[in-house]
């Protein structure tokens, strides 16, 4: 008792009732595979319980894990999973927190333990794309592509699931048919991969396949939705990838205006953004963005007024921590994509009331500004109205906060 009473001073009676790590300690000290699983299975049901909590509940955990990752790596080598599955729950908690570079550091550790196993070390990697993608790095996530190829085996899922983020990518840099045929060439129709379907899904959808994107966005959450492997980080891992499906989903429905639909499944994806890592992170003012374009597409659409979609943007540019429009946006800005867009969208319905014409034109010149996408903003705006002509349509990846 005297080890786990360290793990978190002046908690200790708490933690020590939600984790009783203590029956694994000797036996880990003997290098027991078994038991650093054991342990890293309890230390992650407490961190994933202090991760709903969000607030002061990280620091806690984040003593938890980092105390577990010493623990473990007593047991050598043969343990090397069972840490990497706490790093990458260290990398998770980095990313809520916006702390980017922290996670990614954590990630590379994870993608270069040859200890681990391959799974393990490709899903590190495919993390690390995901986080690249969120911060506008799109070459490094590219080079983390080129490291997943060099470790997949013809036996392996590994290729297809890299094909599939490829496509993530391309599209991110305005080549839409590139991204189409890296995510539908050769790609097995029995992938169980719910970050790679979400990846096939989101480039139907902006390609305007729409029953194609519907089939993949729905599967994409089925599977994420039972999925429990702990061998992912970051934007990968299934509660991830089930909020990101649901809010395609949703955005889908409205884009085709089929607005009672979308309500229900965009309300379904906030409830489990929230459940993430509670209701004031980052990730659930993007659901609440998407739900501010619904509702904005629904008042324009019967003529009604805009209070519950001003409501929702003010909201959700709160939790995104969008700088205030004095400031210019910073390059590597997380979710800088979602954040000009809430504020383009949000100009866009100011502008019809005339004493509020000022602010909607100094909305729209920062979203202008700060916008760093391949596709211009007002082809973008455009591109939500299905008879504008445009070829290409758009859809928030909620995960990323990117707008492909």
């Amino acid at each position: 008792m005297a080890l786990l009473l360290r793990l978190v001073p002046g908690r200790s009676r708490s933690i020590a009732r939600s984790l009783r790590p203590h029956r694994f300690l000797a036996s880990l000290a003997h290098g027991d595979d078994a038991a650093a699983e054991g342990m890293a299975a309890q230390i992650l049901d407490y961190a994933a319980a202090a991760r709903k909590k969000g607030g002061a509940g990280y620091l806690d955990a984040m003593q938890v894990l980092e105390h577990g990752v010493s623990f473990v790596k007593n047991s050598g080598p043969s343990a090397a999973n069972a840490l990497c599955k706490i790093q990458f729950a260290i990398a998770n908690f980095h990313a809520d927190q916006g702390k980017v570079s922290d996670a990614t550091e954590v990630l590379h550790g994870v993608s270069s333990n040859e200890s681990a196993g391959l799974e393990v070390r490709v899903s590190a990697l495919e993390a690390l794309v995901g986080l690249y993608l969120q911060i506008h790095e799109d070459e490094l996530a590219s080079a983390q592509l080129q490291t997943i190829s060099e470790l997949a085996t013809p036996e392996s899922d590994i290729g297809p699931r890299s094909q599939a983020l490829a496509g993530l990518v391309k599209l991110s840099g305005g080549q839409f048919d590139a991204a189409a045929a890296s995510c539908f060439e050769a790609f097995p129709p029995d992938t169980k991969q719910g970050a790679a379907i979400l990846a096939r899904a989101e480039v139907a959808h902006v390609r305007g396949a729409d029953k194609e994107a519907k089939n993949f966005y729905e599967s994409a959450a089925a599977l994420a939705k039972n999925e429990t492997d702990r061998s992912k980080g970051a934007t990968m891992t299934s509660t991830e990838v089930h909020s990101a499906a649901l809010a395609g989903l949703g955005q889908l429905s409205a884009d085709l205006g089929r607005f009672d639909e979308a309500e229900k499944i965009l309300t379904e994806a906030l409830q489990v953004a929230e459940s993430i890592s509670g209701e004031t992170h980052a990730r659930v003012g993007l659901v609440l963005s998407c739900m501010a374009d619904l509702y904005s597409r629904r008042a324009k659409a019967e003529n009604s007024g805009f209070m519950i979609a001003e409501g929702l943007y003010r909201r959700s540019l709160n939790l995104l921590k969008a700088p205030q429009l004095e400031k210019e946006a910073k390059d590597k800005l997380q979710y800088l994509d979602a954040i000009a867009i809430t504020r383009a969208r949000y100009a866009d319905i100011l502008s019809s009331v005339e004493q509020r014409a000022s602010e909607a034109e100094r909305l729209k010149s920062w979203a202008t500004a700060a916008w760093r996408n391949q596709r211009s903003l007002s082809d973008v705006l455009k591109a939500a109205a299905r008879d504008n002509g445009s070829k290409l349509h758009s859809v928030i990846d909620v995960r990323l906060g990117r707008v492909f």
